[in-house]
């Protein structure tokens, strides 16, 4: 039932064709489907309306305002017999705020075929559910009342409204296939669409030149890193050597009667003693440690010169893999 309801309301034709990306088509399309759903309809087609208090047009409306005021004072059973006669008489009032009384009125007749369950009450439940658009318990409806008719004008009335129903229902099917087929193309070209954006996000893949430069970069920085660890020991190395040079360069025997003065070069002072056993082996440990300072200070030299190459060289890759530049081979190579 509520597929064939959702097949008769021209706004789901609508709305089903928002995917298709043609709002022009989408609004004629409205707009032609309500015609003919208005003019095609079976109330049309038929003068004759049984049962119902039909009214004039203008008549109508003031019905419908009378009975929003019914509703709202609380008087329910007159407020639904003017809105009953209003939205028969002139249907488009159906698509208006009626604050429940559509809904009251078929409820009232649901149960009124339960107590009184006679053709006029049947007939009248059918047509409400023809004209808001559930079409199969329309159907279910005037086919009770078909069984009722004693005479043959009100069956034959009874019959004309089921076959404009029936027809009613194999239209919005035709429509609804059309409709879904129509979607499901909408569906596979935005799904198309939608792989067509994902490729052209992700990210491209590199070429063996980038990735080799990039596995150089990361080599460049991890050289840097490794050379300041040693910068590091060596600075720290450097400090405990000029300590023990200049503890070399000073009298360290014990003995105070003489000046000592450790120099490369033999020593011009009088007072230093020539004999002393001793002053070969002070004058060397005092070389010693001085060629020990002088290395290591050589050391750090050529490790803060190698981190400045190395920096300029990272320097000059970044760029290159910033622009997208393709490396050069002696780049690479280095």
């Amino acid at each position: 039932m509520n597929k064939i309801k959702k097949m008769a309301s021209p706004i789901y034709m609508y709305i089903s064709l928002k995917n298709l990306k043609t709002i022009k088509i989408a609004l004629i399309f409205v707009i032609v489907i309500g015609t003919l759903y208005t003019f095609g309809h079976p109330q049309y087609a038929h003068a004759e309306i049984l049962y119902f208090n039909i009214v004039k047009t203008e008549d109508a409306e003031k019905l419908f305002d009378e009975a929003q005021n019914l509703k709202k004072i609380g008087n329910i059973d007159q407020a639904l017999l003017k809105y009953e006669s209003a939205v028969i008489s002139k249907r488009v009032l159906l698509a208006k705020d009626d604050f429940g009384l559509k809904k009251m009125l078929i409820d009232k007749y649901e149960k009124l075929i339960v107590s009184n369950p006679g053709i006029e009450n049947y007939y009248k439940l059918g047509y409400l559910y023809d004209v808001t658009g559930s079409l199969e318990d329309s159907i279910k409806n005037y086919e009770k009342a078909l069984k009722m008719s004693s005479t043959d004008d009100v069956a034959r009335n009874i019959s004309a409204l089921l076959e404009d129903v029936k027809k009613d229902i194999a239209y919005y099917e035709k429509m609804y296939k059309k409709d879904a087929a129509a979607l499901k193309i909408a569906e596979a070209s935005e799904k198309k669409d939608a792989l067509v954006k994902e490729e052209e996000e992700k990210p491209k893949e590199e070429s063996t030149a980038r990735k080799m430069l990039r596995s150089q970069l990361e080599d460049y920085k991890d050289r840097i890193e490794a050379n300041r660890a040693k910068l590091s020991e060596a600075e720290k190395s450097l400090a405990g050597a000029g300590d023990e040079e200049r503890k070399s360069k000073n009298d360290w025997s014990g003995r105070s009667d003489f000046k000592r003065d450790w120099r490369d070069t033999e020593s011009s002072d009088p007072l230093v003693d020539k004999e002393d056993p001793y002053q070969n082996t002070y004058r060397r440990r005092y070389r010693q440690a001085k060629k020990s300072r002088e290395a290591i200070e050589t050391e750090i030299d050529g490790l803060k010169k190698e981190n400045e190459k190395l920096e300029e060289d990272i320097r000059v890759l970044e760029a290159q893999l910033a622009q997208g530049e393709e490396p050069n081979s002696r780049a690479v190579e280095e």
